[in-house]
């Protein structure tokens, strides 16, 4: 039997270490006509002088760009600092997007037809206007194999849509 899950000390603050910070911004996307937010995990000691990767994290269904970072008790950017720390992974911009990307604001998620197109067009706002504006604002890798995108549940939904049909 294989031990699938992240251990529990991975998400666990360490007084040893400096953690990066989350940055909300307010985007324009031409894709729905709207601002939208979108978190950014920058990681500690960011240096404009450094090109860093990028990863694209997306929430689940009925989730926004807070439900990885607006909840201090899932320990997400605990995580990301502690295995960069421990070298376990490159230092790396981490991008909380909302993926609902509708035109109409009153639009909310469901299971129906109408209420999931938001969810695949948001491959029109992540490559016309999300990922343009976090390259606009953040010293990021314009190379594909320094960008990487995951998601849960429906994030995983458009993570393999987005990947086979993007990608660059």
């Amino acid at each position: 039997n294989i031990e699938l899950e992240c251990p529990e000390e991975a998400f666990r603050k360490r007084d040893e270490i400096t953690y990066g910070t989350v940055v909300h911004h307010t985007y324009y996307s031409k894709t729905t006509g709207l601002d939208r937010g979108v978190n950014v995990l920058v990681p500690a000691g960011y240096d404009e002088s450094k090109v860093y990767p990028t990863l694209y994290m997306l929430h689940g269904i009925f989730g926004d760009e807070n439900t990885f970072t607006g909840d201090s008790t899932n320990g997400i950017t605990d995580l990301f600092g502690n295995v960069q720390a421990d070298g376990l992974a490159k230092e790396m911009i981490v991008i909380f997007p909302s993926m609902y990307a509708t035109n109409d604001p009153e639009l909310k998620p469901g299971f129906n037809p109408d209420t999931i197109w938001p969810y695949d067009n948001f491959i029109n706002d992540l490559v016309n206007d999300l990922i343009p504006f976090i390259e606009a604002n953040y010293s990021v890798s314009k190379e594909r194999n320094q960008r990487a995108i995951v998601g849960f549940s429906m994030g995983g939904r458009e993570t393999l849509f987005i990947g086979l049909s993007r990608p660059d």
